[in-house]
């Protein structure tokens, strides 16, 4: 490297040598931000995202907008800091003090615009590295809030529900958007929204008994949420509570009719509520963490399943009036048995959606180590929340254009109709048929074959993500053989 490095400087002579480093800042706003964007976690009177080294401001405005941050990309210092190897240490030793300076002076001069709530991202080489130092700090690798349930809402964007209950900090969000990856950066990115960005109904208040640095407040907001149900051909989706926090009052079962907003550029957005009915108008429920929506020839369905039982229930559903099992006032049910590896989970129905197009049924079924606290107790140091998990995503059925529903008797057991997810405690599923892909596509262009299935996962202490698999197969594919999701 050194005589292809001296024969280049000779070939360019001195006055063709540049000692300032070629660095080119370039600015870019953005309401999405990384997925690896640190939890709130603290009470304060600015809400914030804080990590060993940055802050982010959640703005309490109805949209939520990101701070402007700065890229920074350095050029490789060995072809700004060329080391001729004949009589020429004085060179090297000016050469090297005015690249450092003049890298200084360009990184100080982007913190200044950067203000202090931005943050520079830097690309150095080793030979910028202190080398002396031989300590480094553990910093947070994965600190997405978990994901309980998604809906593809269009334009490569998601509106997510996170499980926060009413005893943990009601700075937490409840309801976030997140956005493909469409390059390694930024990669996977997520909106955050706050309480305050969303119009909560404030006729019920929830006390919130912080566990963590905060005192004790009530606010308008919504309590354990678990699941999202896209209402099909629209930007409007169901928020639904679980009903399994019985010993709140009041009882949290409500289902929030939402309509979700997606920025033309692709920056961001935001959720609006609309209105809301609760589960204990058309049924009785204790653990729902599993809802969806199917548009048929005779108007929408809805679905839902207990989360520890292997049966799914549907009933009609109106939007306006907004309304659920009210019209027909029948509740139909299909149960199954859990086969092949879906036998291995200790909570048969934690996720569903229906693909708008075809009304193929798309289920995920889990193991938490919590749910065997009774029939084997862990020993005291271990943590459930520690995992280890696993998931498993199928196809279970059809939605029919006539409004009938077909389940299939034993799930589990076609293995072109499951994907195994050991590792991951999966409680999310979106399918996903319009992704912006090619030539003119807007606001990103996605680059991923469509139709797609999307999972997102509640890894509780490991955080959680979204990624796409591969289901259905490509043997089961129907329509133009161009697409599908392997």
């Amino acid at each position: 490297r050194i005589r292809q490095v001296t024969q280049r400087q000779q070939t360019l002579g001195p006055a063709s040598s540049s000692l300032a480093p070629q660095t080119t800042p370039t600015a870019q706003r953005n309401d999405f931000h990384p997925a690896e964007a640190p939890r709130i976690k603290n009470k304060t009177a600015d809400p914030t995202f804080s990590s060993p080294t940055t802050q982010r401001t959640i703005p309490t405005s109805t949209r939520h907008h990101q701070r402007p941050r700065l890229f920074v990309t350095m050029n490789d210092p060995e072809q700004q800091l060329l080391k001729p190897t004949t009589t020429a240490a004085p060179r090297e030793r000016r050469t090297r003090l005015v690249g450092a300076i003049a890298a200084a002076v360009f990184l100080a001069a982007a913190a200044v615009r950067l203000g202090g709530g931005g943050q520079v991202f830097a690309a150095p080489k080793p030979s910028l590295i202190d080398v002396s130092s031989t300590k480094s700090a553990f910093r947070a690798v994965q600190t997405l809030k978990d994901i309980s349930g998604s809906f593809y809402v269009g334009q490569g964007s998601f509106v997510v529900v996170h499980d926060a209950k009413a005893n943990e900090n009601s700075n937490w969000p409840r309801v976030s958007l997140m956005q493909l990856p469409y390059d390694v950066e930024p990669g996977l990115q997520w909106a955050p929204l706050s309480n305050e960005d969303i119009n909560w109904p404030d006729d019920r208040q929830i006390y919130v008994d912080c566990l963590e640095n905060c005192e004790g407040e009530t606010f308008s907001g919504p309590n354990d949420l678990e699941s999202v149900a896209g209402i099909p051909g629209t930007q409007l989706a169901l928020l639904c509570e679980s009903t399994n926090s019985r010993e709140d009052s009041p009882v949290a079962d409500r289902i929030y009719l939402a309509e979700v907003t997606l920025d033309a550029d692709g920056s961001g957005g935001g959720v609006e509520i609309k209105n809301y009915t609760t589960w204990s108008s058309f049924t009785p429920s204790y653990n729902v963490e599993a809802t969806a929506v199917a548009a048929t020839d005779r108007g929408y369905l809805f679905m839902w399943a207990e989360r520890d039982q292997p049966i799914i229930f549907w009933t009609d559903m109106m939007v306006e009036p907004f309304s659920i099992g009210q019209h027909v006032r029948v509740i139909q049910h299909k149960q199954f048995k859990m086969a092949g590896p879906l036998a291995l989970s200790n909570r048969p129905v934690v996720a569903l959606d229906v693909d708008e197009v075809t009304g193929d049924i798309f289920m995920v079924s889990s193991y938490d180590l919590e749910g065997d606290s009774k029939a084997m107790p862990n020993p005291p140091y271990v943590d459930a929340d520690n995992g280890p998990y696993y998931a498993a995503s199928s196809m279970i059925g059809k939605v029919n254009k006539d409004g009938t529903v077909t389940i299939k008797d034993a799930i589990g057991d076609d293995p072109q109709t499951v994907r195994i997810h050991n590792g991951f405690k999966v409680e999310a599923i979106s399918r996903a048929q319009k992704i912006p892909v090619g030539a003119g596509a807007t606001p990103h262009d996605f680059a991923t074959k469509v139709p797609g299935t999307f999972i997102g996962t509640d890894d509780e202490n490991w955080g959680g993500t979204m990624r796409k698999i591969s289901l259905p197969s490509q043997k089961l594919r129907t329509g133009d053989p161009g697409n599908g999701d392997l």
